[in-house]
């Protein structure tokens, strides 16, 4: 598994770089469902369509917008963790690694990702 090493920034750069990322998720999924949508356009249009056919790609949908999710609740958690809001103290150094890592789990593939902090010395 690849460790990430973050380098050390104020607060402020901090809630920039998790706000910037945010966006970028948001563009990703945005594009994903886009591409989704147009994939139900061209499965409508077929002659041989079958139920089966649109269950698989409905399953398929289904996954996009739950990876979606998950990239959403964890860019949450990202920015509630950096809780610039309560603390005004900049006197606390966080060292931080990341890991996200893709799982399949009862068929679906899942994106994981955790986050070790600890007090920089």
């Amino acid at each position: 598994m690849k460790k990430v090493s973050i380098e050390t920034k104020d607060k402020e750069e901090v809630l920039t770089d998790v706000i910037q990322a945010s966006a970028l998720e948001k563009t990703a999924l945005a594009e994903l469902i886009d591409a989704e949508a147009e994939d139900l356009k061209r499965v409508m249009d077929l002659d041989d369509i079958t139920v089966d056919k649109l269950i698989q790609l409905q399953e398929k949908v289904d996954s996009v917008l739950s990876t979606g999710l998950e990239l959403q609740k964890s860019s949450q958690a990202d920015l509630e963790a950096t809780d610039y809001k309560t603390k005004k103290d900049n006197s606390e150094v966080l060292e931080v690694e990341e890991e996200i890592v893709e799982v399949e789990e009862d068929g679906t593939k899942k994106i994981k990702k955790v986050i070790t902090k600890q007090k920089k010395e």
